[in-house]
């Protein structure tokens, strides 16, 4: 009967994931949890989201909203489910209902839930009564491990307020003492980040306004509002408070944005944590039953579960499972709750049970996305972008140019986009355009911050700790009604004139807000993505070995093979086709005395690949290696540039020499490239043109390369060179002539170049 009620249970709870849950990557003890209030594990890299009773989950699987009149049923039930793990190991408890105040005693705090509405404007009022004369934190809003944040605190005999949108704290110091063992209210107003009011009692209003940062609209507060005290993981708190010490005394009221927090009078409490609650008087509800009480909660509503007879008898009947029965747990003062992940199920003289494929499972938000140039997500725009823009960006960029983030509705645009460098913003509200530029161009592959602020006709840019640029429209050709559509990292439509010549972004994004909001990288809202740092060979399927760049795979196939995965076979080869990805290793004995000692004869017949790949910038592409250490010991190189010019760069053990030939290569065409060497002095002529000379530094006159000759490119990871795109009718060094990948030890993705 054991093995019935487990597997009947492992049906339910693999139905609920299926039809109500997004299931993240992770564990319910990571510090960075999505969880806004529970966390249910699925399997140890697995977990999902769940609401207290009297919520519900919402569409975006990590957010819980309070359900209006709800009806709470007390139900006896089998405390057989396993224990529920929540955000920062919480227990479940029911709320309970008393009118009297929360007690602080400066090593506890109370965590409430926050609205977006926050975000450009924040009222806030605070009732409490402390009875010592202490430092202390009465409120915290903000971001753990960023610089946004709003606080309240006690300083010395004065209340002080502080708040940053990210440049930068503001203060302000509401002058005492207070009395002790009186009720006091503080009442704050701010909006954007130059406009702030303080108000204590009936005493009269301070207003601060702060020109220096009007650029500055909005502060995220979507990690927590806390009351008598801060978790003590929040980044440098003691300087963005002025204090780590917490409340000492009694707080009865929390007001924010007109939505009533804590009214003790009133029996409203919504904090989170209501287990770590203490009380400045004992709670007016007694404890009537002899055994504790277990409220059982259905996820996937987030109401109470309630049983009826006939469905439990129903159930029994189809699985054969026994009716419920009521087992107590260990003696406790608080009635506990116990949380199911439940099915809807039909009872009557048959049970259709379906499942749901495995592969309708919503994908895990990325927590870092990449994007490989061709990769873009798709979401609707929020309503309020008609009115403004905030935007927020964190991305680590590959390459130079690339398109961000791209908004468009009915003629009107805003485009983010990277260009030699430089982050640019272009935007039309159906008029005119603006074109913004930043004040500097960013470095590769490290981690930057653009902010983007749009309101009426002024538009404003700065990227990490540059000077803000800002610029304004003309015109703005009628009002907007619809919010339309974004568009980051790429877009697969016609984009504006000059924008257009940008191709997608490529890089990593961890982290975009929008007017208060996260977006959240879905893989099911975009095309080609994946988590940043992540290896596309893994689930490849190549046969032999693969390399990747950004998002896409190429397997190193083995003459005669080569394709996608090695799936097609060369039958018939008249001269050698090169990918950018292949190459010839030639290690025998008669080929390497060609090129080791004091003198070398080498000329090689090519045709440079007329195909522009307009999705990443022209680099240097290899048309022959040799050396033991890279480029550190002794080598030969040579090498088209990005302009399409050969170069030549040697190393006999006593200086780097270099010659680049001026004649460039013409693509589509063939070309014959000719290097002589006799000792220390080295020759470069291209077809017909004047040859071109000099002569290496130092005494050595010897090249002691002995590891192998590399051809038109070299396994990945050994330079950071792109291989030769285009066609190679032979290489002959010396006396040897190498027109075949069958002379070589290694050929790699070589296809047939018809003349």
């Amino acid at each position: 009967m054991g093995s019935t009620l487990a597997a009947a249970g492992f049906l339910l709870f693999l139905t609920f994931i299926v039809v109500n849950g997004i299931v993240f990557q992770g564990s319910c003890s990571d510090s960075a949890l999505l969880c806004e209030q529970l966390c249910i594990t699925l399997s140890p890299e697995t977990y999902e989201c769940g609401c207290w009773n009297d919520h519900i989950l919402q569409p975006n699987g990590i957010s819980c909203k309070v359900i209006s009149n709800a009806q709470e049923t007390d139900t006896a039930t089998e405390a057989t489910a396993g224990t529920t793990r929540l955000k920062r190991d919480r227990t479940i408890w029911p709320r309970e209902k008393d009118t009297a105040p929360l007690s602080f005693t400066g090593h506890n705090y109370a965590e409430f839930p926050i609205s977006d509405t926050t975000y450009l404007e924040t009222n806030i009022t605070i009732e409490f009564r402390t009875s010592e004369k202490r430092d202390a934190i009465l409120f915290f809003a903000g971001q753990f491990n960023a610089d946004d944040y709003i606080s309240v605190a006690i300083i010395g005999p004065n209340i002080i307020l502080r708040h940053d949108c990210g440049e930068g704290a503001i203060e302000d110091m509401y002058r005492g003492p207070f009395a002790l063992n009186e009720w006091h209210s503080v009442t704050v107003w701010r909006k954007f980040c130059d406009r702030t009011s303080l108000k204590v009692d009936s005493k009269p209003l301070m207003v601060d306004l702060t020109e220096q940062f009007r650029f500055y609209k909005g502060i995220s507060m979507d990690e927590g509002v806390f009351v008598g005290g801060a978790p003590s993981r929040i980044e440098a708190l003691d300087s963005k408070v002025g204090t780590t010490n917490g409340f000492h005394g009694c707080v009865r009221k929390l007001i924010i944005n007109n939505d009533v927090l804590l009214d003790t009078e009133n029996e409203v409490n919504t904090a989170v944590n209501l287990q770590d609650l203490e009380y400045c008087n004992p709670i007016t509800q007694t404890q009537t039953a002899p055994q504790p009480k277990i409220r059982e909660i259905d996820l996937s509503t987030g109401q109470l579960y309630q049983h009826s007879s006939k469905s439990r008898s129903a159930l029994s009947e189809v699985n054969g499972i026994q009716p419920f029965t009521t087992t107590r747990l260990a003696t406790t003062a608080k009635p506990t709750t116990v949380t199911h992940a439940t099915s809807k199920a039909h009872f009557g003289n048959s049970v259709d049970t379906t499942t749901p494929s495995v592969d309708l499972l919503p994908l895990p938000v990325l927590k870092v996305a990449e994007f490989s140039g061709a990769s873009h997500f798709t979401v609707p725009a929020p309503a309020d972008i008609v009115d403004y823009l905030d935007l927020r960006i964190n991305f680590k960029p590959n390459q130079h140019a690339g398109l961000l983030f791209y908004w468009q509705d009915m003629g009107r645009y805003l485009a983010v986009f990277m260009e030699r460098g430089y982050v640019n913003v272009q935007v039309t509200m159906g008029a005119d355009t603006a074109i913004l530029r930043s004040e500097s161009p960013i470095t590769l592959h490290q981690w930057h911050r653009a902010e983007i602020w749009r309101t009426g006709k002024g538009i404003l840019m700065k990227v990490d700790r540059q000077s803000w640029v800002e610029s304004q429209l003309m015109s703005i050709r009628g009002p907007l009604t619809e919010p339309g559509m974004l568009y980051i990292g790429g877009y697969d439509g016609d984009l504006p004139p000059h924008v257009a010549l940008v191709s997608g972004f490529h890089g990593c994004m961890k982290k975009i807000r929008l007017n208060g909001r996260s977006i959240a990288f879905r893989p099911e809202h975009g095309q080609h993505i994946r988590e940043c740092g992540a290896d596309p060979c893994a689930a490849a399927g190549c046969p032999r070995s693969c390399s990747s760049t950004n998002d896409e795979f190429v397997c190193l196939c083995e003459w005669p093979k080569h394709g996608k995965t090695c799936e097609q076979e060369t039958k018939r080869l008249l001269t050698m086709r090169f990918s950018g990805h292949s190459y010839l290793e030639l290690k025998k004995a008669e080929q390497m005395d060609q090129v080791t000692g004091d003198t070398l004869k080498m000329e090689i017949n090519v045709k440079l690949s007329n195909v522009t790949d307009t999705t990443s910038p022209l680099r240097s592409q290899l048309l022959v290696f040799a050396g033991e250490n890279g480029v550190t010991a002794d080598f030969f190189r040579l090498l088209i540039t990005p302009d399409r010019h050969v170069q030549v760069m040697m190393n006999l053990g006593s200086g780097l020499v270099t010659l680049t030939h001026p004649t460039p290569l013409i693509p589509g065409r063939w070309s014959r490239v000719e290097v002589a060497r006799h000792k220390r002095q080295l020759t470069l002529s291209i077809n017909d043109a004047t040859p071109i000379t000099t002569m290496a530094p130092g005494d050595s006159e010897e090249l002691n390369v002995y590891k192998g000759l590399f051809i038109g490119g070299m396994p990945p990871d050994s330079q950071h060179l792109d291989g030769f795109r285009g066609c190679i009718e032979f290489v002959q060094i010396g006396s040897v002539v190498v027109d075949h990948p069958e002379e070589a030890a290694t050929a790699v993705n070589i296809e047939n170049c018809d003349l």
